[in-house]
């Protein structure tokens, strides 16, 4: 998405990334209570982990750079 940014990116209005410290999901099952849960993993939809995130918004900012350069 990064290299379609810094050639073309007129049409990408935006980007959503779902993430979280922790990678993946997990089920929430309320009989067994909050302490069976891993701290910072989602409990809805599966997520990116914090350096993946990190890796991610590094490559978007790279390609808008290289959009901005040709400009």
């Amino acid at each position: 998405l990064g290299a379609q940014i810094a050639t073309d990116g007129a049409a990408i209005a935006g980007v959503m990334l779902e993430s979280n410290l922790v990678a993946g999901a997990q089920k929430l099952d309320v009989a067994a209570g909050r302490g069976r849960l891993t701290y910072g993993q989602s409990v809805t939809d599966a997520c990116m982990d914090w350096d993946s995130t990190v890796t991610a918004l590094a490559a978007l900012a790279n390609g808008v750079r290289g959009r901005r350069a040709a400009d």
